[in-house]
């Protein structure tokens, strides 16, 4: 019994001594619960009963909220920040917060990014990705714009199926190459083709046909064969 109690006054001696200590602008450090987040990111905390009007330390990237169960360090005077969360009571997502620009380096190795379910990156003005080469790689992929643009040297692709709907398609070009095993093509209303020279040759059968067919030349209409046989 006379063991608990003198176990109590010490217990009490450092308690008090310590509250002395923190009171004559000593350094200290400890735990301390969050009352109150102004507008500004200025923290309340309560630490042995005490408001205490802190900041968050400059490498504290997650931004303590009421609540929270944070470790305090202060220079015993006016200077106190909150150096890191240690426990909140609301499991929620998990949020990093800085200040200003932000550079997330890794000198001499990778960075990456990895999430079990969505990753999402999100600018509000220009997201931008640069390097030497970039892979892309997905079972699915899908862009949405208003207005996409392209500027390459060279482009190629292999797909098993290619399918182009829109209402207005416009493409320029100095030389262009085709090559298939079969191709079809069906307009609606009207095609139209102006060309310096035409050259068809089919190494079987060409057929032509309409309702109504008008072969004209302003010098020169040549049909050749070894039969020709008209109506």
């Amino acid at each position: 019994m006379l063991q608990d109690i003198r176990s109590q006054d010490t217990d009490s001696a450092v308690s008090v001594l310590s509250e002395l200590l923190n009171h004559d602008g000593s350094p200290w450090s400890g735990a301390a619960n969050v009352v109150a987040v102004d507008e500004q990111g200025g923290l309340v905390i309560d630490r042995q009963n005490r408001r205490l009007h802190c900041r968050r330390a400059h490498s504290c990237l997650t931004p303590p909220e009421s609540g929270d169960r944070v470790w305090i360090v202060s220079d015993g005077r006016s200077e106190h920040y909150v150096c890191a969360v240690l426990h909140r009571p609301d499991p929620g997502p998990v949020r990093l917060q800085v200040q200003g620009d932000l550079e997330l380096q890794a000198i001499g190795g990778e960075l990456r990014l990895h999430a079990d379910t969505h990753l999402s990156l999100c600018s509000n003005t220009t997201l931008r990705a640069q390097a030497d080469t970039i892979a892309i790689a997905g079972r699915e992929a899908r862009i949405d714009a208003d207005a996409a643009q392209a500027n390459c040297g060279r482009i190629e692709t292999r797909v098993g199926l290619w399918r182009l709907v829109g209402r207005v398609l416009e493409s320029a070009a100095e030389r262009i190459v085709q090559a298939s095993r079969h191709s079809v093509r069906t307009v609606e209303t009207v095609d139209c083709l102006r060309s310096g020279q035409i050259d068809y040759v089919a190494a079987a059968d060409a057929r032509l046909h309409a309702e109504h067919v008008v072969i004209s030349a302003s010098r020169l209409a040549k049909l050749d064969g070894e039969q020709v046989h008209i109506g």
